[in-house]
């Protein structure tokens, strides 16, 4: 009986500590892998987020390059298409002045050429005692201003027409540009038709003459210089670009 209460105390001894062990072993193993299953799930959230984040990061950055592109492309596309309508503007401007200049001239010219032929010695009355055709050679500016002085009229002729060219250039495109186009057009019109005529002839062809109040003989390209001058005047003082505005 002794003995086998010994060996039964013993089984039951072994039996607790082998359960213990299996006990230990088993809260160890559990933890281990809740252990590892907690460092892979942190480990994959991590990895998982720094993948999100980069993604982000990357979308973003390729959404503002985009932008950015697009914002530059259309910034591009409008510079080209105002500088494309400019130029456009700007050459349907200078035809229209062209095209003036050489209306005029031309009006200028044919009728110095019927004046020379048909008025010498037989003057005109077209209203008797106001106004008449009247054919003389002018040798001095207009208006018979400072006579016998051709060369420096050519020059000055000349700088006149090579500054109103210019500024046909550089003027803006807009309704008050036109408007500066056409006035200087009719001022190198008036300017080119006497120069053609003191570099052809050494004098300019006058015809047109107000006998009313004795005003000197002019004739059409001495008509485009004094109006265009005095609109040009008018343009300078009134014709600002509030009033397009407006």
């Amino acid at each position: 009986m002794g003995r086998r209460n010994e060996e039964n105390g013993e089984n039951d001894i072994g039996l607790r500590e082998t359960g213990g062990q299996e006990s230990g072993l088993g809260q160890r193993d559990a933890m281990e892998q809740e252990s590892g299953l907690g460092q892979r799930n942190t480990t994959e959230q991590e990895f998982g987020s720094g993948q999100r984040n980069t993604m982000e990061q990357e979308s973003g950055s390729g959404q503002r390059n985009a932008m950015e592109q697009e914002s530059y492309s259309g910034q591009r596309n409008t510079m080209e298409q105002e500088s494309g309508s400019g130029r456009k503007g700007l050459a349907g401007q200078l035809l229209v002045s062209a095209l003036i200049v050489l209306s005029l001239v031309f009006l200028d010219q044919i009728t110095k050429i019927y004046a020379a032929r048909e008025l010498p010695g037989n003057p005109a009355a077209v209203i008797p005692g106001v106004f008449e055709l009247h054919y003389i050679e002018n040798h001095g500016a207009a208006f018979s201003i400072l006579p016998n002085a051709k060369w420096l009229f050519i020059l000055i002729t000349a700088v006149i027409l090579a500054v109103i060219v210019v500024l046909q250039l550089k003027v803006s495109t807009d309704a008050r540009g036109m408007r500066f186009r056409v006035l200087t057009a009719i001022l190198m019109a008036g300017a080119v038709g006497n120069l053609i005529d003191r570099i052809s002839y050494g004098y300019v062809r006058d015809f047109l003459y107000f006998r009313l109040i004795d005003f000197p003989v002019f004739n059409v390209a001495d008509i485009c210089v004094t109006v265009s001058a005095f609109l040009l005047i008018l343009w300078v003082l009134f014709d600002t670009p509030e009033r397009d505005a407006h």
